[in-house]
């Protein structure tokens, strides 16, 4: 638990598509003002029998205003990227984190969809302001085990030619890895903002990288599920708001992921 630098949301713009501007903040100046009306929520709600409470019993959510303003409240979206396993027989798969609430500082014990987190630099604004450099950095972690970078004991990242940055950059340029990004969604509890990405691994090269089954890592286990309706459904009661908002889009469009 590191008080990092976190890049904050400062303007949306979607009058050509999606144009995000972003400037600085820290990982507990967000986390600090998201816990706040959660628990807020939750002491009015248990107070109440589980009665939603009005506004008049929220005075800290009320405060917020607009929650979709950046200029009025305060916002770092992290990445969360559904990993896709496209296969050449059909049996395409996703990749589901069990999050262990021992071992992360938020959504503890659900099932979130793998690689995620925080939209952060490492050491050089400047250099590491790019989603797919932040995608990379959280796959190398999460699915590789490789230590965090934290910007101090690793240094800068040197994405060009160190490993496994190398061989992701190389497979997106081969048309083996092919990224989607589907905006941004606001988590209703937390008033939290985040952006959902999609990545379509050509399955031979997912397997070259990862292997096969599950695995633990340092926040949790790994699993690979069929990606169907049905084992989505099966899923459901297990997984973050956000996974299943994000699977429910791919499964819509797992013709245009997956083609």
């Amino acid at each position: 638990m590191e008080n990092r630098p976190s890049y904050r949301l400062t303007g949306v713009d979607t009058s050509a598509g999606l144009a995000l501007d972003f400037g600085l903040t820290t990982f507990f100046d967000v986390f600090d003002v998201k816990q706040a009306v959660a628990h807020e929520f939750k002491e009015k709600w248990l107070r109440g029998g589980r009665a939603l409470p009005t506004w008049a019993d929220l005075p800290i959510r009320t405060a917020v205003g607009d929650p979709f303003d950046p200029d009025t409240w305060l916002m770092s979206p992290g990445i969360s990227t559904l990993t896709l396993r496209r296969d050449r027989d059909g049996d395409h798969g996703f990749v589901l984190h069990e999050r262990d609430g021992a071992k992360v500082a938020d959504g503890g014990g659900l099932a979130h969809v793998m690689p995620a987190g925080e939209f952060q630099p490492v050491s050089d604004p400047q250099a590491d302001f790019s989603l797919w450099r932040n995608i990379m950095r959280e796959f190398s972690e999460e699915f590789l085990g490789n230590s965090e970078h934290d910007g101090i004991t690793s240094g800068p990242v040197d994405y060009a030619s160190a490993s496994p940055y190398r061989e992701l950059t190389a497979l997106r340029e081969s048309g083996d890895l092919t990224l989607w990004h589907y905006g941004l969604i606001m988590e209703p509890l937390e008033l939290g903002a985040s952006q959902l990405t999609v990545a379509v691994f050509d399955g031979e090269e997912f397997d070259s990288l990862v292997g096969h089954g599950g695995f633990v890592n340092d926040e949790g286990t790994a699993v690979l599920h069929p990606f169907t309706v049905d084992s989505v459904a099966r899923l459901e009661p297990r997984l973050s708001g956000s996974a299943l908002t994000l699977l429910r889009k791919a499964l819509r469009d797992r013709g245009k992921l997956l083609g």
